[in-house]
């Protein structure tokens, strides 16, 4: 937002004329503070946990490769093992067919975010 923007959208808030066009700036300046307060209120797009990925069986995720920086979409697997019990997190890839990621690998191999970095939102302040 340039200065003179600025300038313009703090005096729109801080108006009282009476007039349609003074109570339409006030109104725009009022509905940018609670799209910014929404704004201020989404996650970021970091890295998922293991405990995150568990509660999202059948879900696609981002992926990054942490060997060899190739990022796409995946699907998320749950595993339980039948001879310990212990649960697993396998991402199908959907970019190299039946390659599977694996759990114990999350961090030091790939990451895992719920939507591609780009997608991110922004905001124009």
């Amino acid at each position: 937002m340039t200065e003179s923007q600025k300038q313009a959208y703090e005096w729109a808030k801080r108006m009282n004329y009476q007039s349609v066009a003074a109570k339409y700036a006030k109104t725009l300046a009022l509905l940018v503070d609670e799209l910014l307060a929404a704004h201020a209120k989404l996650e970021p797009n970091n890295p998922m946990t293991l405990d995150e990925l568990r509660e999202m069986d059948g879900e696609p995720v981002w992926i990054k490769s942490l060997t060899d920086q190739t990022e796409r979409w995946g699907l998320v697997s749950l595993f339980r093992q039948a001879t310990t019990g212990k649960l697993y997190v396998y991402i199908y890839d959907t970019g190299h067919g039946e390659r599977n990621l694996s759990s114990q690998e999350y961090g030091m191999t790939w990451l895992a975010y719920r939507c591609k970095p780009e997608e991110e939102h922004h905001v124009w302040m």
